[in-house]
């Protein structure tokens, strides 16, 4: 009920700051978007993606608030974050460990 409303309010709220200090950083500053050097601009534009993607995911939520019913991959998620965190870290850093990254192709690494 209020407790959602508020909460994609203030994401909205965040969403919105996010979006203009990308822009200030992007436009006002003329700060390009680098990975690698891991700017501002790059960190605000992950921050604003990130926002995005749970403004997204928290709308059909307060759209339909009338049907609450969680699934049962909701419920599973839930309760199986952190081994599926950590089984994704080690996945990740297996392949890291496999593959020469830093040296692979544009084509291979798209």
């Amino acid at each position: 009920g209020t407790a959602l409303v508020f909460c994609v309010l203030r994401c909205i709220g965040v969403t919105m700051l996010s979006a203009l200090a990308f822009y200030v950083s992007r436009y006002g500053l003329r700060q390009e978007v680098s990975r690698r050097l891991m700017n501002a601009s790059y960190v605000l534009w992950v921050t604003l993606v990130s926002q995005g993607v749970v403004l997204v995911s928290i709308l059909p939520d307060v759209l339909f608030a009338a049907n609450l019913q969680h699934s049962s991959l909701d419920q599973a998620l839930s309760k199986y974050q952190l081994p599926v965190f950590l089984i994704a870290n080690v996945v990740t850093g297996a392949i890291n460990l496999t593959f020469d990254t830093m040296r692979s192709s544009v084509a291979i690494s798209g």
